[in-house]
Parts: C-alpha cells; sequence; structure tokens
C-alpha cells in the first residue's frame, strides 16, 4: 500500500506575504514592492479573446495542435537590500550556538549587508489560429510570494480593459462543490462558504473593481494546494469538450482529446495518477 503526505504545509488564507522573503520573519515590515513589465510590442487590443490561466490548465492548450507563437514574457523583479542587523538580533541566542551544533551554519552570523533578487517570468503566446491571446501563471504557494501575482494582476487587468476583446479567466479551486462554477459581472454560481484565491481570485477581483463587462470566469473543482491541483477525469471531460469548440474546431477532436490527457498525466495533475492513503 502506498502512503503518502499531502499538502503538509497548510496554506493560510490571510497570508500577505508568504514565502517570508525578509530576515526578520517575526516583524511585519516596510520593504519595496515587485515592478511588473509587459512586453510593449503585444497590443491586447488586436486580439478578440485573452485567455488568462494557470499552470494547471496548461495540457488544453498543447503547442504542437495550436501551432502557438511566443510573443514574449511577463517579467516580474523584487531587490531587497538589507539593513544592518540590530544588536537584539545579533544576540538571539541565549545559548553559545556553535558549542552546540559546531557544524551548522549560523544564521546570526550571516552577512548583514547583501541583496536578494527575485525574478520570475511568464511567457504570453499567440494562438493564430482563432487570433486568441493565451497568458499562463506557474502558480507555486511555496516559491513565489502573492503579493507577484497580485501585482501581476492588476498591471494585466489595466492593460487588457477594452471594448474589442473578450476576457476568459479559467481557474481551479478546492474551496468550491464538485461542479463548474462561472462568474461573470452580472451573474455568479459561486455560494458561500465556496471562494476562489490565488492568481485567478486576483484577477476577478481587478476586474469587477473597474466594472469590466466582457469578461467570463470558469472555476473548476481540484484537489491540493495552489500551485499542485489535481483535477478529476469527468472535469477534463468537460474542459476538453469545452474548449475545442472554443479554440476552433480545425483539430481533429480524437487527436485533441488524447494529447490533453497525455499532458495532464506527464503533469501528475490528474487525481487517477497517483493513487494512495492521504494522511
Amino acid at each position: 500500500m502506498l502512503f503518502k503526505q499531502w499538502n503538509e504545509l497548510v496554506e493560510p488564507r490571510h497570508q500577505l506575504d508568504s514565502p517570508v522573503i525578509l530576515k526578520n520573519e517575526e516583524s511585519l515590515q516596510e520593504s519595496p514592492l515587485p515592478q511588473v513589465e509587459i512586453p510593449s510590442t503585444v497590443n491586447f487590443s488586436d486580439y478578440k479573446k485573452i485567455i488568462l490561466t494557470t499552470k494547471v490548465m496548461n495540457p488544453l492548450f498543447p503547442k504542437n495542435l495550436l501551432k502557438m507563437e511566443d510573443l514574449g514574457n511577463i517579467e516580474t523583479t523584487l531587490l531587497l537590500t538589507e539593513s544592518k542587523m540590530t544588536d537584539d538580533e545579533q544576540n538571539h541566542y541565549s545559548w553559545d550556538f556553535n558549542e552546540n551544533f559546531p557544524n551548522e551554519f549560523n544564521p546570526s552570523m550571516e552577512s548583514a549587508t547583501g541583496n536578494n533578487n527575485f525574478s520570475f517570468k511568464f511567457p504570453i503566446y499567440r494562438i493564430s489560429s482563432t487570433d486568441t491571446l493565451l497568458i499562463s501563471i506557474d502558480e507555486n504557494f511555496l516559491k513565489v510570494s502573492p503579493i507577484f501575482l497580485n501585482l501581476i494582476s492588476k498591471k494585466l487587468t489595466s492593460s487588457i480593459n477594452n471594448d474589442k476583446s473578450s476576457i476568459l479567466l479559467l481557474g481551479a479551486s478546492d474551496k468550491i462543490s464538485n461542479n463548474i462554477k462561472t462568474v461573470t459581472n452580472k451573474n455568479c454560481s459561486i455560494n458561500p462558504p465556496e471562494f476562489i484565491t490565488g492568481f485567478i481570485g486576483s484577477l476577478l477581483y481587478e476586474l469587477l473593481e473597474i466594472g469590466t463587462d466582457n469578461f467570463e470566469c470558469i472555476i473548476v473543482p481540484s484537489e491540493g494546494p495552489i500551485g499542485f491541483e489535481k483535477l478529476s477525469l469527468s472535469t477534463m471531460e468537460e474542459l476538453i469538450n469545452q474548449f475545442f469548440h472554443e479554440l476552433g474546431s480545425q483539430m481533429d477532436f480524437k487527436t485533441y482529446y488524447d494529447e490533453c490527457h497525455r499532458n495532464w498525466k506527464l503533469e501528475g495533475s490528474a487525481t487517477s495518477t497517483q493513487s494512495g492513503l492521504y494522511i
């Protein structure tokens, strides 16, 4: 029998800056915000549809079948300059650290004048057959702080908001029932205590905040934390059927169907790919 742990680190609902990227983990400190850059060569109003999604949905868009063109990257960077540690921080231990752990690294002896540079890139693709723009963000709550994704969503919504393009948000959540949910500016099938979080949740908030009308949000049920979601086979079937027509029927359905399932299994995003007892 296979035993495996699942979601060892419980993901907090109200964590603003995780993982911790500052030296003093016990103090909420003022720090610079990440900078977000979108390629100036991308004109969002030139496209009929803009799809914003996350990595778990990438198998729905096989590059070899859709003839996708790489238009550049959304880049976000954050440079932190650490200030000199105080005397209290230097004397953090009431006992001799080196005496008790002679071969271990003493965090209080770390150089106090260093720079931490955090940088992430997310690609922008053009699906030429349907004149569609695809932006997929690789979420990972263990590596990427939510502040990066929040600022990307804020920057994106101000850039894509136009009257010529329809906007489609596609995400997953383990906080909804076993039905696909849709949200528009006028209708919402999500009922309390269901909720959306992560990059798609941030995008949805920003679009509703500025009053955008031409958008639709699709949220599917999943298992697991952000960045490690798993989808059921029935959910995959519904997504494949919907997006086959969404992306144009020039493709052979069976080829598209098989490719999507193959990619999901390769990425380990299908609930059937890793069977076992969750403890």
